[in-house]
């Protein structure tokens, strides 16, 4: 895989150097591309520099080209402003980082572990896991500055003095609870050159007046520093043309004169620049570059998702009908019953008109109807048909029209196409599972 990206950057002309470099940085030390290879760096991904890119994209530039060099610049010292504020508040409010909160923590673990501790020579021990049968090997560095802010105020000791073979300080590079362990077990002989007040003892959480002193001072320094930029940033001064012409006087009097033609070229040079006169450069662009909107989006980054998708089973649970579905339901049947009701009941006037006339007829319309089906039988085909027919002719002038006739008798059937009516088709299976012919929901297997 390797050797075929190589080839691939070697084949054309825009990535044979980036590939002559990959070869020679990269290519040598594979094995440091693995992230166990990479102890006490600290260093995991990219993901700062990442987050910051699309904070300035999509949040600064609202995810839009921006081809104006001026505008770029804009939002770029907008963004760090911002983050100047951001700094400010977090030193006002006194807000602590998360290194500074996992090593507090990490300290009162330490404090509470009683796991075996030897010590081999005066800058290395033994630590047994609390947790398994692995030994990690702790080992005191040169001395970090007393200025570093990764310090732990109880142990007296930063982050960078101590080196530790568990993960947690390997490669998430974090002052781990061993590193804790020792510096307070070997506290004494640890800091032997540093003075102790005689009140504070081991795990006092109070710091002396000393150290708090600096560290106010450090912020109160860091907080001005940050202010007199931004009021910097904030005020621009205009030159006037008096003052303009007074300073060019005055730094023509410092230059030598073997320098004229150098300061002059220089001179030229800048106001030549597209920067300083962009209309009379204006002709010069090509008018192709100028095809896509000022305003045209940026294409989405593609986003990968390291989690596994989980297949969603489709639910075969039942559930409560929903106010709309009842109300339909309901309707329904209202409708049905009454249709019924308007058609078969006594008072009708419809079907009494038949009673004399067709009676087997009107007896079976008003006996054998079950809500919208009409289930009925005849002894001979014959007096079938003709109960089918008497019974459409009385429904159709009623303004209703049945539909879907079906019998077990196929010439019937036929006799029924050949008038006109609506057949539905017969299943032949005898299969409950197969068989599509049902009455009232039921399978009729003829």
């Amino acid at each position: 895989m390797l050797q075929e990206a190589l080839k691939n950057f070697n084949e054309t002309d825009e990535f044979r150097e980036f590939k002559n470099y990959f070869e020679h940085v990269y290519c040598k030390r594979t094995e440091a591309w693995a992230y166990c290879h990479r102890k006490w760096l600290g260093i995991n991904t990219n993901m700062h520099i990442e987050s910051m890119h699309r904070t300035i994209k999509y949040v600064y530039l609202q995810g839009k080209k921006v081809k104006r060099l001026d505008r770029a610049l804009f939002y770029l010292m907008k963004f760090v402003r911002d983050r100047v504020f951001d700094r400010l508040i977090c030193l006002e409010k006194g807000k602590i980082s998360s290194k500074i909160a996992q090593l507090r923590k990490r300290h009162k673990v330490g404090q509470k572990l009683t796991s075996l501790c030897i010590r081999k020579n005066e800058e290395e021990w033994s630590v047994a896991s609390t947790k398994s049968n692995e030994i990690y090997i702790v080992k005191k560095n040169v001395a970090c500055s007393k200025r570093c802010t990764l310090m732990c105020k109880e142990c007296k000791q930063c982050l960078h003095n101590f080196t530790c073979t568990c993960i947690d300080n390997a490669i998430q590079w974090n002052m781990c609870k061993h590193i804790h362990y020792i510096c307070s077990r070997n506290l004494n002989e640890i800091n032997s050159a540093v003075p102790e007040d005689k009140g504070l003892s081991v795990h006092s959480p109070i710091v002396d007046e000393e150290e708090m002193v600096i560290c106010e001072d450090r912020k109160f320094l860091e907080k001005a520093t940050l202010v007199d930029n931004l009021r910097a940033t904030a005020t621009r001064k205009t030159t006037s043309k008096e003052e303009f012409q007074k300073k060019c006087t005055e730094l023509i009097n410092k230059t030598p004169p073997e320098q004229h033609d150098n300061v002059l070229s220089l001179l030229q040079n800048t106001l030549d620049s597209p920067h300083f006169f962009p209309q009379a450069n204006q002709e010069a662009v090509p008018k192709n570059l100028n095809k896509e909107p000022p305003n045209k989006k940026i294409k989405t980054q593609r986003y990968v998702s390291t989690k596994k998708k989980t297949s969603q089973k489709a639910s075969t649970t039942f559930r409560k009908p929903t106010q709309e579905e009842c109300q339909s339901i309901s309707s329904s049947l209202i409708l049905t019953a009454k249709t019924k009701q308007i058609i078969l009941s006594p008072d009708a006037c419809h079907i009494e008109k038949y009673r004399k006339s067709h009676p087997i007829t009107v007896q079976h319309l008003d006996s054998f109807m079950y809500v919208d089906d009409w289930i009925t039988g005849q002894d001979t085909r014959e007096e079938a048909l003709l109960i089918s027919l008497h019974a459409e002719n009385i429904m159709k002038e009623a303004g209703m029209e049945m539909r879907k006739w079906i019998s077990n008798d196929t010439t019937l059937m036929s006799q029924w196409a050949a008038k006109g009516f609506d057949t539905y088709p017969v299943d032949t299976s005898v299969s409950l599972g197969s068989n599509k012919t049902k009455v009232l929901g039921l399978a009729n297997p003829r």
